[in-house]
């Protein structure tokens, strides 16, 4: 149990002398509204979207988990160039960057039955499960098992398995992998067939994804188990408290405030940020930008990946404001790009950074990035795509 001030201690004793109790009528509400919203985020492991004959439900994702941009933007540096604290979103972009290609050249030759024969198929589950969905080889057939096969190595190839037309036998192999990812079970949920399998994984879950499976597939009962049971872990567990501030529009006040403290103390920023951006579905504009405004600081403060997911798709007209206190050069590069904001303020941050130390290598090479960037601005290139 977190170290809980006076006042969360008060609203932990009136939760539990509560019952607690729960609207369940109004919660299942809630998991209408928001069921629809939520899919896998395919698209975020990829540099490009595809282009394939069919497509699988394909969402941008609500919460961008690396930094592309600058990456992007400056494909002649090597990790070697660049500070070590970037490698590891250098890498992300590059195997994004793979998997788009190794799906391009993959459609080229499911176009060939000749070249099909010998092909071992893709070495990557996305890009496999893609495949399946888009072009569904025979049954039986060599390159359906290893595509299959490969696929099922992750729960997202495992989500696009089920997507795509598959057997019976197929789909008792899909449903095990789907485990290890709850937002790819949610998405299994939907297809026939696989409703029972994946409600069964829910119930024992207190995140929001398992949430809206049982509220969708499950009994009144069901639901209304799974919800106190949340509720009680959200003392505690930052998913299970997500999920109660989103699925309870009306909850007590003193209900609320203990779901905000277990985020709050346990400084769950990504938490924070997802329970702001789904609450916007089921909470009334009043409560929901008291929330916002609650948790703003936990989810911006540390000027990152958060900070970036909550100005580029929450407060948009507050991101310039934010790019003028300092922040995770990367990020903050992140969100000039996406959102074309002046860059005068950044610029003028780094520089600053840059003339504390003896050496910054990070500040440095945002400020040649922004430069560049400005540069082919004024020659008619406005997100300056070619750097």
């Amino acid at each position: 149990m977190p170290n809980l001030e006076p006042t969360n201690i008060h609203a932990q004793l009136a939760f539990y002398i509560a019952g607690p109790s729960m609207d369940v009528d109004t919660a299942r509400n809630a998991a209408e509204q928001l069921d629809g919203q939520m899919s896998p985020f395919i698209l975020d492991h990829l540099s490009r979207p595809p282009e394939l004959p069919r497509y699988p439900r394909l969402q941008p994702p609500p919460f961008q988990t690396s930094p592309i941009a600058f990456f992007q933007q400056n494909s002649s540096l090597s990790i070697a160039d660049l500070p070590g604290t970037w490698a590891k979103p250098c890498l992300a972009w590059v195997n994004r960057q793979k998997r788009s290609q190794q799906l391009a050249e993959a459609c080229d030759l499911m176009q060939d039955p000749f070249r099909q024969e010998n092909w071992d198929g893709p070495d990557d589950a996305l890009v496999a499960g893609l495949l399946l969905f888009a072009f569904s080889p025979e049954p039986g057939s060599r390159l359906r098992r290893q595509l299959l096969a490969t696929a099922l190595k992750t729960p997202q190839g495992a989500y696009l398995a089920a997507e795509s037309l598959h057997t019976a036998s197929e789909r008792d192999q899909i449903i095990p992998p789907l485990a290890g990812d709850n937002i790819a079970t949610l998405g299994a949920s939907r297809v026939p067939g696989f409703g029972s399998a994946c409600l069964k994984q829910a119930r024992g879950r207190r995140d929001l994804a398992s949430g809206l499976m049982v509220a969708r597939l499950g009994t009144e009962a069901d639901f209304s188990n799974w919800l106190r049971t949340t509720g009680l872990a959200a003392c505690e567990d930052n998913h299970a408290a997500v999920s109660m501030l989103v699925l309870n529009p009306t909850a007590p006040p003193a209900a609320r405030s203990l779901w905000l403290s277990t985020l709050k103390n346990a400084q769950a920023t990504a938490a924070g940020y997802a329970a702001i951006f789904w609450s916007r579905h089921t909470l009334a504009p009043p409560e929901w930008h008291s929330m916002k405004d609650e948790l703003r600081q936990l989810t911006t403060h540390q000027g990152g990946c958060a900070w970036f997911n909550f100005y580029l798709h929450l407060e948009p007209e507050n991101a310039g404001l934010a790019l003028s206190q300092p922040a995770d050069p990367l990020w903050a590069f992140e969100l000039a790009h996406a959102l074309d904001l002046d860059v005068a303020p950044l610029s003028y941050w780094l520089g600053d950074r840059l003339g504390k130390f003896t050496y910054d290598r990070e500040a440095s090479l945002i400020l040649e990035a922004l430069q560049h960037r400005q540069e082919l601005k004024r020659k008619g290139d406005l997100y300056g795509t070619t750097l």
